[in-house]
């Protein structure tokens, strides 16, 4: 995927660029990795209850406060932030808010761009809130990041097109909502 389009539309991200190969090998170290291992992985250790139950280990009724809690503490930064922000995006992701869980894959990624299963997390919901939003202008800015990240040959990027053609024609932008029609309809 190209994250380079979809991040260059975030004009408060100025790290990006430098990070975009890594997430890049990142991805693909990891579609290719060998998954024979001869022992079975260390279970996690928590810092903290708040740590824990942040990463889904305990109740699902604390997992959202505890991120919050651990954001709000100011004691987290860089990757250990990150992943507050991710898994309180995967908990807004569950719950069906694509809204807030973009926003914090959003901010995960830019406090560890190079964290391929952040930048899958953040494509995953901008697709979510492209293909599902009824506010026209959040479909239009999601479908436009979505566009941006996946490749021209994904099967979703007709479907992503016309979803922005219909937050463009709800806006009342009727000649977006044609070129991306036209766009559409280019692929197929």
């Amino acid at each position: 995927a190209d994250f380079r389009k979809a991040l260059a539309l975030d004009p408060r991200d100025t790290r990006l660029p430098d990070n975009i190969k890594r997430v890049e090998r990142q991805l693909a170290s990891r579609s290719s990795a060998n998954t024979s291992a001869s022992s079975s992985p260390s279970p996690p250790v928590y810092a903290s209850e708040d740590d824990k139950a942040c990463a889904g280990a305990l109740q699902f009724e604390a997992w959202l406060p505890a991120c919050d809690r651990l954001i709000a503490s100011g004691k987290l930064s860089g990757s250990n932030l990150a992943v507050v922000y991710r898994h309180r995006g995967n908990w807004y992701q569950l719950k069906n808010d694509h809204d807030r869980a973009v926003a914090d894959y959003t901010e995960a990624f830019r406090h560890d761009p190079s964290n391929a299963l952040t930048a899958n997390s953040l494509k995953m919901s901008l697709r979510a809130v492209c293909f599902l939003s009824n506010d026209a202008a959040g479909k239009v800015a999601a479908c436009t990041r979505f566009i941006a990240v996946i490749p021209e040959t994904d099967n979703d990027l007709p479907a992503a097109y016309l979803n922005r053609a219909d937050g463009y024609k709800r806006a009342g932008d009727r000649a977006r909502a044609s070129a991306d029609i036209n766009a559409a309809l280019r692929i197929n």
